[in-house]
């Protein structure tokens, strides 16, 4: 393989761990505070705080999802390009497509959702005005 395409390919892998890192990180605080939030609802009575709390938990579950591919395609990666071992860069890109696959199926679900409680909001808001 040709050097330019290493160097490449390196920096895709050391972009991809920082982002892995990045995540992860994310991912510990939003289920820390999801529990720390569950926990005073639970005790204070307050529903809406206990089911934010339980919400931040699973969204916690699942910005781990993609972290995992992250971590993997990283490591396959750096592994191929040492090695020169097409069947890790191909593990690599197959793990790559997936957190990327991942990602893209998540933000449509997030934009579907943003659109469905506008639609919601304004026919409340719009029920009650009346």
């Amino acid at each position: 393989m040709e050097e330019i395409k290493k160097s490449y390919l390196r920096g895709i892998s050391a972009w991809t761990k920082f982002f892995g890192i990045l995540y992860s990180i994310s991912a510990g605080f939003l289920i820390l505070f999801g529990i720390i939030a569950a926990i005073a609802g639970f005790a204070g009575e307050e529903a809406i705080a206990a089911i934010l709390g339980c919400v931040y938990v699973v969204l916690g579950g699942v910005v781990i999802i993609p972290t995992v591919y992250m971590f993997k395609s990283s490591g396959a990666l750096k592994a191929g390009l040492v090695a020169d071992d097409e069947t890790k860069l191909t593990e690599a890109a197959k793990n790559g497509r997936s957190t990327l696959k991942f990602m893209g199926i998540m933000s449509i679900v997030v934009i579907a959702l943003s659109i469905t409680a506008v639609v919601i909001i304004a026919a409340v808001g719009v029920a009650e005005a009346f």
